[in-house]
């Protein structure tokens, strides 16, 4: 096993290039533990439930904008905000993340600027009177200041961690489980009591405390580089001339394509078979719970096990929960039970990606690998599989195919399980590529 003095070489090399040392070495702080290390992981915990609470409660703010006078005729585009916001946020990470390589100094300011647009973007919101607007300001101007607010944080808890890095990122992550399952009860409750106007203003002023707090506790542990001017690197893009990253990003876009489907019908499905008005809240509930569990138990997984042994684990748990639990579904029991297993082993799928990146490095060792950069690369193509499976999913469900008994199969949602189930084996591409020896 490799010294701490020998990781930090290696991760320094990896992070700023060759090194040429001027002078004696200096003593970086231990990884993996330590006040500095776990300030940092709270600092993206908080980036991650403050950045994201709001893409992913959107569906509160369309059932509001859809009742309310001055948007109640623009449904259409009212729905186009969320999916546009949820999607640029996820096909923009890469921007943030390569200037966060480039001038790895300015990442803090980077994240500063981006906090500042997207708080920005939702006070201009709250005057709008139109869907349009509501869409610029809202939908894309928040996009673009989020992801800058959110993703040069990473960078940090790839510095500060390294034997635990899995676990670190996957306690990081669990703040969108956290952010998804108390967010949109504020949310609503602030809608319904304020309107919209207050309420956009009340969360721009909740994500700059939030965020702003995040940004004050990360900081660097490798040591800038001397001289008078700013450090400035190339990034090295030769891992995509190789297998192994393809082979994980195209299981991650197939597993994507269905893996908001469940969440996206759950609600509508829960009525469909006659269940309780209140099972589906309390099955997304336990869904957004569930995915904070999965995200510290599959982070831990990473770290002890190779990334496609964690990625099969993760892949038949699905299709259990899919197939058994949600596609024979006659009772409320059976559906939370679903969500419970699907929230571990399915919204919580995207903790494999700090394995994946660090397979990524071990197969290609002539490579400096950027795991920031590779996460962003992932982030971006989950969210392609996410935009393509919505309208998929919604073709799916107006081709009326049913099966036959009192399961889920012979409901309208049939082919929509069936179609989850599938892209969620093929999502297990990667435990085959490491069968073949490719990762």
């Amino acid at each position: 096993m490799n010294t701490d003095s020998e990781l930090a070489a290696e991760q320094l090399e990896l992070h700023e290039g060759p090194v040429r040392s001027s002078g004696p070495p200096q003593a970086l702080p231990p990884t993996d533990r330590g006040k500095d290390a776990y300030m940092v992981l709270a600092g993206c915990f908080l980036a991650e439930v403050f950045t994201w609470s709001l893409p992913y409660s959107y569906g509160v703010f369309t059932a509001y904008y859809s009742r309310t006078g001055a948007f109640s005729t623009e449904t259409g585009s009212v729905a186009a905000i969320g999916t546009t916001l949820v999607g640029l946020m996820m096909f923009l990470s890469p921007l943030p993340a390569w200037v966060a390589q480039m001038w790895p100094q300015f990442r803090r300011r980077s994240m500063a600027m981006g906090l500042l647009l997207a708080v920005a973007s939702l006070v201009g919101a709250s005057f709008c009177d139109n869907a349009d607007a509501l869409l610029a300001t809202q939908g894309v101007l928040y996009a673009v200041g989020g992801v800058f607010a959110y993703f040069p944080c990473f960078s940090f808890l790839d510095e500060w961690f390294v034997h635990r890095k899995g676990l670190a990122y996957g306690a990081a992550w669990a703040g969108t489980g956290l952010g998804g399952s108390v967010a949109p009860f504020v949310i609503n409750w602030l809608l319904d009591a304020y309107g919209h106007r207050t309420a956009l203003r009340v969360w721009a002023v909740i994500e700059l405390i939030g965020v702003g707090t995040a940004i004050l506790l990360v900081k660097n542990r490798l040591p800038s580089r001397g001289g008078g001017r700013p450090a400035f690197r190339l990034t090295d893009l030769s891992f995509l001339k190789y297998a192994p990253f393809w082979i994980f990003q195209a299981a991650n876009i197939i597993q994507a394509l269905g893996s908001y489907l469940p969440m996206l019908y759950i609600p509508s499905f829960a009525a469909d078979i006659g269940l309780p008005s209140y099972s589906g809240s309390i099955a997304l509930a336990l869904y957004s719970i569930s995915t904070c569990c999965g995200c510290l138990l599959l982070g831990n997984l990473v770290d002890r096990f190779h990334v496609s042994t964690v990625i099969l684990l993760a892949t038949l748990a699905q299709l259990v929960a899919i197939f058994v639990f949600w596609g024979l579904t006659n009772g409320q029991a059976m559906l939370y039970l679903f969500a419970i297993i699907y929230g571990v082993f399915g919204g919580a799928a995207f903790v494999t990606w700090p394995g994946c990146a660090w397979a990524i490095r071990n197969s290609i060792p002539s490579c400096h690998v950027d795991m920031a950069f590779v996460l962003s690369l992932l982030t971006a193509g989950k969210g392609l599989g996410s935009v393509i499976g919505g309208p998929i999913g919604i073709a799916l469900m107006n081709a009326g195919w049913q099966g036959e008994g009192g399961s889920a199969y012979s409901s309208d949602f049939a082919a929509v399980i069936v179609f989850t189930g599938v892209s969620s084996l093929l999502g297990g591409l990667a435990w085959v590529g490491r069968v073949f020896r490719i990762v």
